[in-house]
């Protein structure tokens, strides 16, 4: 061969082998010698790897010491990061248990093969840092990454025909995106690092005051896991307290209008909370009377203000599984398993683990071969002929904000194939597929109209709007509704009736999987502001804004999933309650002032700095030095503290037993 093309995985390397079939009027043949990868003609074999195929070794084959958990030994800092074929994994009773993988084995035997056989190499690893690495780490595990052989980078934004002749067209060499490459390495090293020697200083910690159990910590984990700790005491601390409104109907003789009392600077503010509502009930009372005494009022104003509703955004990933929870209860694994199975093996969607809310206009040119699929349903038939070829365009197509994958769309509709799907994926399709036609439709515009009525010194708000374009709503079938006020600035009316209203203040809600999903993608609205300057916070958020939050797309779910299994939450009627377990893994680590690990703000840190690393502007090894700094100071921290419980632990495996007698210290490892 001349050429092979890896992608990250089979799905992707069909599409690329279907593009140059076609560009170059190739035959494809799938070779079942190497992993059923593409043949096309003499010139190129397409490839692909499964996710990551390699992983990093265990402790214990470091050092066979480090089997056993013993706090001398900590921190647990290897000469020389190892990596392996991955293996696959099961959670059993909160942890993994592994085995040897053959597909994956012969998956890297077959890309060795092809390695070594090719003049050029291509990485089609999917555009982003994980993609890069996904390829890379195998390129470097071979000692390809580093040799004479010529490797290209092909950078797409979508894998349709446009997106793909261009990418071919534009080729780049692969030691451009070296820096993202060993920003991920780093990146996996520090979280190996991270989770091995937390997760053992805490959980001999808990065993040495008898409770012999996994406390697990991690990058993300213990910042979800603190979250939701937060909402929890929140909750808990909550008061609640009454407060009153004021309601009034307003007549002119033809029309009736209802006002609401507004904030104005008669309204005395020692009766009033610090959201300015009204908590006097005698004070309110006694405007209700003098309101009522007086009768009559006058419009003060009326405005009105027309206005465009923005279309929903077109789903990533995250979002779908939030408004699966939200509309279905679907769990956010759940939603994932769906969408994976619409995409694998129905071949109705487009790759749904992906972060962006967005498409490329090169797409645009492929709406019309969609919607001849999609009018085989009448739901969507219905919308489509409203359409009647005339597209609109809004701001879901953006190629400035497509990430490594486009926005999760429909692709293809088979009634066949349709029919089969159970309800729950019927669902999942059909919300996908809404979303996508809306944005094919104008806004949805609307006319806002304001009154601020004067009855003596008191100011009442009437408000109201109407439709006055349906725009992309008329697909979801959203009445058009609405009322207009027609009175008139400076006109007079009576006042018919007016009612105190009691309500009383509400605690912050649980977090349901889809709010948690949602949480973890925007966490940067959760940062703790103690001993930030209004500079670091800005900076802070912004990183995590422009990195999607903590976790990934694919790694949320599992995590929430992790959390649940090992006894740190629990599910309830879809709200989520923080085990008591979490509770005392966080009170214990707030205690000993180790916050920092708590927080997102460590992943915002180390993501600017690994920003650096790919833009060259700082090396592996003063990251490492940062990092295995601080890495010392925590574990010392957690190794030097003594835990305690307070709360019931009601998982089986904890029972209070005497402290374990110290081992002796074994030989060997670094310390």
């Amino acid at each position: 061969m001349k050429k092979f093309v890896i992608c990250e995985k089979s799905s992707a390397g069909r599409d690329v082998a279907a593009f140059l079939s076609q560009k170059f009027g190739l035959n494809s043949v799938a070779d079942k010698n190497l992993s059923n990868f593409i043949r096309l003609g003499d010139e190129y074999v397409v490839g692909w790897c499964r996710g990551h195929l390699l992983a990093l070794v265990e402790a214990s084959e470091y050092n066979p010491a480090w089997k056993s958990w013993n706090k001398d030994d900590l921190p647990l800092v290897p000469d020389k990061f190892k990596l392996e074929p991955s293996k696959s994994k099961t959670l059993v009773n909160g942890r993994y248990e592994t085995k040897e993988d053959k597909g994956i084995l012969d998956l890297l035997k077959s890309i060795k093969t092809c390695f070594t056989q090719a003049d050029v190499i291509i990485n089609a690893g999917d555009c982003g840092r994980e993609g890069q690495v996904i390829v890379d780490e195998v390129l470097e595990y071979y000692g390809f990454l580093n040799s004479n052989k010529k490797i290209e980078r092909l950078w797409f934004n979508g894998l349709n025909y446009a997106e793909l002749d261009k990418a071919f067209n534009n080729l780049m060499s692969n030691k451009e995106k070296l820096g993202m490459y060993r920003a991920g390495v780093v990146r996996s090293k520090t979280d190996w690092l991270f989770g091995i020697n937390l997760t053992r200083a805490i959980s001999i910690n808990f065993k040495e005051n008898g409770i012999n159990d996994l406390f697990s910590a991690g990058r993300v984990q213990t910042p979800v896991i603190t979250m939701l700790y937060e909402r929890d005491k929140a909750i808990k601390n909550f008061k609640e307290k009454d407060f009153y409104g004021l309601s009034v109907i307003l007549s002119n003789g033809k029309e009736s209008i209802t006002g609401e009392i507004v904030k104005n600077d008669k309204i005395q503010d020692k009766y009033l909370d610090e959201e300015e509502r009204i908590i006097d009930k005698k004070y309110i009372d006694d405007i209700r009377d003098e309101v009522l005494n007086i009768g009559n009022g006058t419009i003060k104003s009326v405005s009105k203000k027309p206005k465009e509703v923005f279309h929903p955004k077109l789903f990533s990933l995250s979002t779908l599984q939030q408004e699966c929870n939200s509309s279905y209860k679907i769990s956010a694994s759940q939603t994932l398993e769906i969408a994976q199975k619409l995409y694998e093996k129905a071949k109705m969607i487009s790759y749904p683990r992906t972060s962006s809310n967005y498409l490329p206009k090169s797409q645009f040119a492929e709406i019309g071969d969609r919607l001849k699929t999609l009018s085989q349903h009448g739901d969507y038939k219905k919308s489509i002929d409203l359409l009647n070829g005339n597209y609109f365009t809004s701001k879901g197509w953006d190629d400035s904000r497509v990430t490594d994958h486009h926005a999760i769309i429909p692709i293809d509709f088979k009634t066949n194939t349709y029919n089969q799907l159970s309800d729950l994926e019927k669902k999942v399709f059909d919300l996908i597929t809404k979303r996508y036609l809306c944005h094919l439709f104008p806004m949805k515009k609307e006319m806002e109209i304001k009154a601020i009525t004067q009855v003596g010194e008191y100011e009442f708000s009437s408000n109201s709007k109407y439709v006055i374009e349906s725009g992309w709503t008329v697909v979801y079938d959203k009445e058009v509704g609405g009322s207009e006020i027609k009175m008139q600035e400076g006109e007079s009316v009576k006042v018919e009736n007016a009612n105190v209203s009691s309500k009383k203040t509400t605690p912050p809600s649980k977090f349901t999987e889809g709010t948690l999903i949602g949480a973890m993608t925007n966490i940067s609205k959760y940062l703790p502001t103690d001993n930030l300057t209004d500079t670091e916070l800005t900076t802070f958020k912004n990183i995590l804004n422009k990195s999607e939050g903590i976790g990934t797309e694919a790694t949320r779910a599992p995590l929430i999933e992790m959390l649940k299994d090992r006894n740190f939450m629990t599910l309830k009627n879809n709200s989520i309650d923080i085990a008591n377990k979490g509770i005392e893994l966080i009170e214990n680590l707030q205690k000993i002032n180790m916050n920092v690990i708590c927080s997102p703000i460590t992943t915002a840190k180390y993501e600017l700095m690994l920003r650096e690393i790919e833009n060259g502007e700082l090396s592996e090894q003063e990251f490492m030095s940062d990092f295995l700094t601080s890495l010392n100071s925590w574990i010392n921290i957690v190794k030097l503290s003594k835990f305690s419980t307070t709360h019931a632990l009601t998982s089986p495996s904890y029972n209070k037993k005497p402290a374990p007698k110290a081992k002796a210290k074994p030989t060997g490892g670094k310390k």
